[in-house]
């Protein structure tokens, strides 16, 4: 298995979080019952779906999160490109935009409907499989990229 850190969050992510907490706090301010109730949901949602790291078998790539991973063939896989900025002008339809990352289904003109699972966007892979697209954002793009053209290889 091949081991991926995550990339940092990008200027953007960094701001949208801070905001949102700065947000939650001035909710809060009147009423720490539902200032504990935010702050718990939204650690609670970051813990399952923040994105911990991405591995590489000989078979499939593993998007890894805190208890749990997703699978994708990299069979079915038809091409892997580092594109940085290919989430400017998408649209999020069920997800993250910017909180601790950009997470879930998105829509873009260039890419059409895809899943991201990034934190730092100039950064972005754009992997191509039969049935899905995906955007992560490793921190070494060029080293993940390297190894699955390898593995496709072999």
């Amino acid at each position: 298995m091949y081991d991926y850190q995550v990339a940092p969050l990008d200027l953007r992510a960094k701001l949208l979080t801070v905001f949102v907490i700065g947000l939650l706090l001035v909710i809060g301010r009147e009423n720490a019952t539902l200032l504990l109730f935010l702050i718990s949901l939204i650690l609670l949602a970051t813990a399952v779906l923040g994105i911990r790291g991405y591995s590489l078998t000989d078979e499939e790539l593993h998007i890894r999160h805190i208890g749990w991973s997703q699978h994708w063939s990299l069979r079915d896989l038809r091409d892997v490109k580092i594109r940085p900025g290919v989430l400017t002008g998408s649209m999020r339809t069920l997800g993250i935009g910017g909180f601790f990352g950009y997470i879930g289904r998105f829509h873009s003109q260039l890419l059409g409907s895809y899943q991201a699972y990034v934190t730092d966007s100039s950064r972005a892979v754009v992997l191509r499989f039969k049935d899905d697209t995906l955007v992560i954002s490793p921190n070494d793009p060029a080293a993940f990229v390297s190894k699955v053209y390898q593995l496709r290889a072999s």
